[in-house]
């Protein structure tokens, strides 16, 4: 099995008809709901949206908000809208990416206060949230990461989705937005979140991610990252879910988007074309650092514009002085309910392995299938995982496995979790394949490894097993109540 790294090439799908394409996009879309866990993080408890703090602009108002994605678990934002609300307005999400100050960043490559003020000024609806431990969403670190978390197929990659769904339910919500004409734009780590939200919602009705889409570099942070996301696609072939909604692409020659012109942007016209709606694709090519400068800024308004059928009043991008201390709120527990607020990456953490253990006994037999399938997938014999054979002269031959190598110097391996399947699926993979190859033996387990080579020997075909479990102690993982209750269940009752 390959490892795969933040700056491995990658080559992205070329289907050759509209028939193929849609099989594929039905696997892409699985493999985004799959490796975000998005439907297990389902839950009943309401946004209860907070708006506050109306500051008034020539021809806009900017206001802060916050809302509750999670239960105890909030995002804050602000909104920045037309002053006239007796009409419905369309609305751009704005996701912020990696900027040094987030949503009030005013570096001239970004300028996201100005860039939300200037949608707003144009007729539309911008809203800008935090990223998970950015401003004002301190809840939790930006980079928290638990080991545990890849046994259950959490990440926070998958809370930022999350995030980004519930910040498109508050803007859908909003009494003067029509709800027909809703975008989205973001650069960078926002460009990331741009593509999932688009691909996997399509309430997103128009999409613009910026100097991100890249057949040479996927996602240089966990938040854009998760076990099964890229083991099979790239961030290209996600992107190409947006069609045959109109998309505005943008690259550069100063980052990993160099290479739009010969690489990505034929990819991506090429499944607009299958749908016959090439002209709903715009490109834009520049000289200029990794950015959204005004140039791009500017493209992006008109874009905008014209989808949702406004007339751009202003060609130009009018310049805003807009102070950011008039945008933050600081500590947003002044306005949240104080009792059940989540504190930490490890409170956090328990709240979505509770919420995942209800919605997985929800699951039908099809639906947990499909879960052990993507879990389990048919690998490569090229694991990890060193499974060994013993020739033991009382017990005879036993089939054992042993521990994945730790050092990974020279591979050029970032964010190992992020871009590799999880470490028990490497497990099972590596049984699978000694079962496979030595059907007589009887392989001996314990524990949660009895659970796992269960599991192989149910895919393997084999029940030529000792296994002493599974015990429940060291087995808090979601899936083996899950996969026990499933029909011809591979772990014996």
């Amino acid at each position: 099995m390959k490892l795969h790294s933040l700056d491995e090439i990658k080559t992205p799908l070329s289907p050759s008809s509209l028939n193929e394409w849609e099989e594929t996009r039905r696997d892409l879309l699985g493999s985004i709901r799959f490796s975000s866990s998005i439907d297990l993080l389902k839950h009943d408890a309401p946004l209860s949206p907070k708006i506050f703090g109306a500051v008034e602009f020539p021809g806009f108002v900017v206001e802060k908000v916050i809302f509750q994605s999670l239960p105890g678990f909030y995002v804050a934002g602000n909104l920045y809208r037309p002053k006239d609300l007796t009409r419905k307005y369309p609305a751009v999400l704005n996701p912020h990416g990696h900027w040094e100050k987030g949503r009030v960043d005013l570096d001239p490559l970004g300028r996201l206060p100005q860039r939300c003020a200037n949608f707003a000024m144009r007729g539309m609806v911008a809203f800008i949230w935090d990223m998970v431990g950015w401003n004002d969403s301190d809840q939790i670190d930006h980079n928290g990461y638990m080991p545990e978390f890849d046994a259950w197929n959490f990440s926070h990659f998958a809370l930022q989705l999350n995030n980004s769904i519930k910040a498109l339910d508050f803007v859908s919500g909003l009494p003067y937005v029509d709800a027909s004409h809703i975008g989205c734009t973001g650069c960078s780590g926002g460009g990331t979140q741009t593509w999932f939200l688009s691909a996997i919602d399509e309430r997103v009705k128009a999409a613009a991610p910026i100097n991100m889409v890249s057949a040479y570099m996927q996602g240089g942070c966990g938040c854009e990252n998760a076990p099964f996301l890229r083991t099979k696609y790239c961030s290209v072939d996600y992107a190409m879910l947006i069609a045959p909604r109109p998309m505005f692409l943008a690259a550069s020659d100063g980052d990993w988007t160099a290479h739009s012109r010969e690489v990505e942007f034929p990819a991506i016209k090429r499944v607009y074309d299958l749908y016959g709606a090439g002209e709903r694709l715009e490109t834009f090519y520049r000289s200029a650092p990794h950015s959204y400068d005004k140039p791009t800024r500017e493209r992006a308004y008109d874009f905008f514009c014209r989808v949702f059928g406004l007339e751009n009043p202003y060609p130009d991008e009018i310049d805003i002085e807009i102070d950011p201390a008039d945008l933050l709120i600081g500590n947003i527990r002044h306005y949240t309910e104080k009792e059940g607020i989540i504190e930490g990456e490890e409170a956090l953490f328990g709240l979505v392995k509770s919420i995942m253990r209800d919605n997985l006994l929800k699951l039908d037999a099809a639906a947990g299938s499909e879960i052990i399938r993507r879990v389990f997938p048919e690998l490569s014999s090229d694991t990890l995982d060193i499974p060994y054979l013993t020739e033991d002269p009382q017990s005879g031959p036993e089939l054992r496995l042993g521990a994945c190598p730790a050092a990974y110097d020279g591979m050029g391996i970032k964010h190992l979790h992020a871009y590799n399947y999880g470490w028990d699926t490497r497990r099972v993979s590596a049984l699978r394949t000694l079962i496979k190859a030595n059907p007589e033996r009887v392989c001996i387990a314990e524990g949660k490894s009895a659970y796992l080579a269960s599991i192989a020997a149910k895919l393997a075909g084999s029940r030529n097993l000792r296994l002493s479990g599974p015990k429940k102690d060291g087995l808090d993982i979601p899936g083996i109540e899950l996969v026990r209750n499933l029909p011809d269940s591979p772990v014996g009752k």
